[in-house]
Formats: C-alpha cells, sequence, structure tokens
C-alpha cells in the first residue's frame, strides 16, 4: 500500500488537471462563462438549468458529454480509491463509507447530468434537475466527511508517533 497509495494520488491529480483543463478551457467559455452543474456545490434550480443548457454551446455540450464526462467518470473512482486506502490505514472499515458514497453520489451525478444535457433546454425535466442537483450536493458533503476521515487518521497516527518518541 505504500507504493499504491502515493501512485494513485498522483493519478487522480492528474485526471484532475485533464478535468479541470477541459473545463476551464472548452465548457465553461462555451457556456458563457458559467459554471458547469458538476462544480456548483450548493445545487442548482430548473431555472438555472435552463439557462445553462440554452447559453451552452453545440462544442460545449459535445465536449462535456464526451472528455469531461469520461474524466469525471474515472475521476471519483481513483480518488475514491485513494481515500478508501488512506482511511482503512487507520483500521475501522467503517470509516471508508462517506469515501464510498463520494463516488456512487458523484457517478449517479454523472449520469444525471449526461441525461440533462441530452434533453437539453427544451425536453428539461424539473425532477431529473433536482435528483441531479441532490447529487451533486450529497457528493460534496461525502467528499468532506472523507476528507475529514483521512486528516482525522493522519492527526491520530502523527500524535501516536509523537506520544513514541
Amino acid at each position: 500500500m505504500k507504493v499504491a497509495l502515493p501512485l494513485l494520488a498522483a493519478l487522480a491529480a492528474a485526471l484532475f488537471v485533464a478535468l479541470s483543463y477541459y473545463t476551464y478551457t472548452v465548457v465553461i467559455p462555451e457556456a458563457g462563462g458559467l459554471w458547469t452543474f458538476d462544480m456548483r456545490v450548493l445545487g442548482y434550480s430548473a431555472e438555472t438549468a435552463r439557462h445553462y443548457l440554452e447559453t451552452l454551446s453545440s462544442r460545449g455540450r459535445a465536449v462535456y458529454l464526451l472528455e469531461v464526462r469520461w474524466l469525471d467518470t474515472v475521476f471519483p473512482v481513483v480518488l475514491g480509491t485513494v481515500l478508501v486506502l488512506a482511511a482503512r490505514a487507520g483500521g475501522a472499515r467503517v470509516l471508508v463509507l462517506p469515501a464510498v458514497v463520494y463516488v456512487l453520489l458523484d457517478l449517479l451525478e454523472n449520469m444525471f447530468v449526461a441525461q440533462l444535457l441530452r434533453a437539453g433546454a427544451e425536453r428539461l425535466d424539473p425532477h431529473l434537475v433536482e435528483l441531479a442537483a441532490l447529487s451533486t450536493m450529497g457528493k460534496y458533503a461525502a467528499l468532506v466527511c472523507a476528507v475529514g476521515v483521512v486528516v482525522a487518521q493522519g492527526l491520530r497516527r502523527s500524535g501516536r508517533a509523537a506520544g513514541q518518541g
């Protein structure tokens, strides 16, 4: 695990850089500067989603559905694996739950967002928008909890190590 964790963390960082590249250089400019659905930590309304879909160009939609979606499918799985491995280092298996919930919600969010992008503003389903927005908010809440577990585990380990020295 001592080798796997840093390698997976580096892979997660590289995927994040690639995801950010497409998001900031293509999708956001092709949406008139509006943030993607995935970036809206506090969620969004049907009206906000409609405006975003009306503003997003066909090129932006295509990149969002291909490159960004592919990267955003692999990234949470890799990041989640990093968080699980780091949380498990403390021994208690229950500590991995926030990381697992984060991955599942991020993948669910991606599925809902893809459906929104395919439907477009003309066929927007407010119920689907609500599910997508709840998935986004839940993903971020679970991610904060997962990172909190990892930080707490690290502090606990460093405290034990300091007590031994």
